[in-house]
């Protein structure tokens, strides 16, 4: 009788022993799998394959227990399509031409580069720089803001190495819940509902269409506001990315109805001297009477100056925001900081440079043009459509006014196939122009542009232009009906 109670104790002491060990072992594995958050979580992409940190299919799945609503996050929020274009990305192989960055044509005029070369050379660099941006810096952002109407004090002005940054500082302060929200137009530039989303913030779309001139008008965005209530409307002007331009008048009339609903504005200009035409001038939001509370203008010199190697940006914050703003952890490099006192000069050197960036761009723009109509042609020919009708297969999707890209829709491409797989979005598109050329090219879901449009970015500087027209041309003219298999 006692060795069988004896047994039953050892054997209740084993039992515990075993669950305490298979508890300190999960236990043990849950702080692991924390501890590794970052390294499992880091969604902030840049769109571009050489920067993209996005999860792969394989991290995601074996994750699943601890990260799984972060995707399915992103999925409710943007979309599935937008989700297939970052697996695109993801998945970007055997690159011979890398036509997803929207890199500027020309390297920066002269003056800029000495700038920067006699403060690597000359200046001390054995001390840390100003966490803001060196004073004269900031004095030569203040006056290129001034010169845009804008009007502000120095102390409203924030420089760091990305608008996104910038961002990510102000919209950690406002301390934004699910139940506040963004609204954005689309068209828009990924990057910035996919971080809204990842800030906890509602994103609501505002759909542009060619019936409005690809632009926003007053009735709609008012009938949007009232309807969405949103916290905060991201404005670009010109429109990352089909660059589209607002003028003074039409930036009025839009302002008008902002300062109605008291909303908060993140104008982002990135691309304001980036322009294709000379009659098309972009008026800053925040130099609107009674605006200058109300919006947050950012900038910076990668686009334009051909300065993206720099990574300098800038922003103008309102007073009553501005003291919120936790001090950059660190500041810009001399020899950044010198280049770019250059690059804002209003100077003949610079102004010329962005006309002849302006001649560069446009005549890329017209070799682009003139393989969309004759590709159309080639293409009408080969499916043996009757009448010819310009546009059905391929087409400018947007007529540019400002920017360093150009979007264009292979429509009349839906449905056909290559080796039995159909093609039935741009990502398809993308994935197959990548396999038969090597050819990485920007996919128009990244934009909020649906996929049956069949939409792909191609960057007005990109490298070997003609030659990867050439190899897009015969991989287009392989495809097929499905009645021809």
């Amino acid at each position: 009788m006692k060795d069988n109670i004896l047994n039953k104790k050892v054997l209740k002491l084993i039992a515990i022993c075993c669950g305490v060990g298979l508890f300190t072992i999960f236990i043990f594995y849950v702080i692991y799998c924390f501890q590794n958050k970052k390294e499992f979580c880091n969604f902030n992409i840049s769109l571009s394959k050489d920067n993209v940190t996005r999860l792969s299919r394989n991290q995601i799945s074996k994750f699943d227990f601890f990260f799984k609503p972060e995707v399915i996050k992103i999925k409710e929020s943007l979309g599935e399509e937008f989700d297939q274009a970052l697996f695109y990305f993801d998945n970007i192989k055997n690159v011979e031409l890398d036509w997803t960055l929207a890199l500027p044509i020309f390297g920066p005029p002269l003056s800029v580069k000495k700038a920067g070369s006699v403060s690597f050379l000359m200046d001390d660099l054995n001390h840390y720089t100003s966490h803001n941006g060196d004073p004269k810096l900031r004095d030569a952002i203040k006056k290129k803001l001034e010169k845009d109407g804008i009007k502000l004090k120095e102390k409203n002005i924030v420089v760091s190495t990305s608008i996104f940054e910038i961002l990510k500082d102000l919209y950690s302060i406002l301390n934004w819940t699910p139940k506040h929200s963004i609204l954005i137009p689309v068209p828009a530039f990924g990057q910035h509902p996919y971080q809204a989303v990842h800030c906890n913030m509602k994103v609501h779309f505002l759909n542009v269409t060619q019936e409005s001139g690809w632009k926003i008008t007053p009735e709609d965005l008012d009938k949007t506001l009232t309807l969405t209530k949103p916290t905060m409307f991201l404005f670009t002007n010109p429109v990352n990315p089909t660059g589209v331009v607002y003028n003074k008048e039409e930036v009025e009339k839009l302002a008008a109805i902002l300062k109605k609903h008291q909303i908060l504005v993140i104008s982002d200009e990135i691309f304001k001297d980036v322009l294709l035409d000379k009659n098309q001038q972009p008026f800053s939001i925040g130099a609107v009477e009674g605006m200058e509370n109300l919006t947050i203008t950012l900038s910076g010199l990668g686009k334009s100056m051909g300065l993206v190697g720099l990574r300098l940006s800038y922003g103008c914050i309102p007073d009553w925001l501005i003291g919120k703003l936790p001090e950059p952890s660190s500041g810009i490099s001399k020899p950044v900081e010198k280049a770019a006192i250059y690059a804002l000069q209003d100077n003949f050197e610079n102004q010329e440079y962005l006309q002849m960036s302006m001649r560069g761009y446009n005549k890329r723009l017209k070799i682009i043009k003139e393989f969309v109509i004759n590709m159309d042609r080639e293409l009408n020919k080969k499916f043996n459509i009757d009448i010819f009708n310009a546009g059905f297969f391929i087409k400018l999707y947007i007529e540019p006014k400002a920017t360093n890209v150009v979007l264009v829709s292979f429509q009349g491409l839906k449905g056909k196939y290559s080796d039995k797989k159909q093609i039935n979005s741009s990502v398809d598109l993308a994935f197959y122009i990548l396999e038969k050329t090597g050819i990485a090219l920007t996919p128009g879901e990244v934009f909020l542009i649906k996929g049956e449009k069949m939409v792909l970015r191609i960057p007005l500087a990109a490298q070997n232009l003609d030659l990867g027209l050439e190899r897009i041309r015969k991989a287009l003219l392989e495809l097929k009906t499905k009645e021809s298999y």
